[in-house]
């Protein structure tokens, strides 16, 4: 079988697209749905830079809260918001069909601004904090969360 290059197929992919007249530009994420070879990245507009893609499902792998640790997302496709599919008995009465995460908004092309949901564990009042979820370069499969009014920290793995 012939080999060949994810980058020169992303190409190849780009311009068979625009040949056949369809767009290769998002105007509210500047992202493309080619597939470049690797699951957490798509093609950039100019077939450069591959863009970090969050849709999909994580699994919450380590966190200052590790009763929570082991829940799982699942990121909508338009990559807005992340929806609990499963976790763990916790004390913060988190399940299977909360929104996680919302607003989540790319400010560039590893890193994103989000609303994350918490619960309080005497009352189960729930409120949204405001972090930042950021992929390492080189690394499609992992994202670490920060929190500036918290000071917490999780890390996500992708499944």
């Amino acid at each position: 079988m012939r080999q060949t290059h994810p980058h020169i197929t992303v190409v190849l992919l780009h311009l068979g697209l625009l040949m056949n007249g369809v767009a290769c530009g998002s105007e509210d994420r500047g992202s493309t749905a080619i597939d470049a070879g690797t699951a957490g990245t798509d093609a950039s507009a100019d077939g450069g830079t591959a863009l970090f893609v969050l849709e999909g499902t994580w699994r919450r792998a380590v966190s200052s809260s590790p009763a929570l640790d082991g829940m799982v997302v699942e990121v909508s496709d338009d990559g807005t918001r992340a929806e609990i599919i499963s976790t763990p008995d916790n004390p913060f009465m988190f399940q299977a069909g909360d929104i996680k995460w919302r607003n989540i908004d790319r400010q560039s092309n590893r890193v994103f601004a989000f609303e994350d949901l918490i619960r309080e564990t005497t009352s189960g009042a729930m409120s949204y904090v405001a972090g930042f979820i950021e992929a390492e370069e080189g690394n499609d499969d992992e994202v670490q969360m920060t929190f500036p009014t918290t000071g917490t920290q999780q890390r996500w793995e992708r499944q």
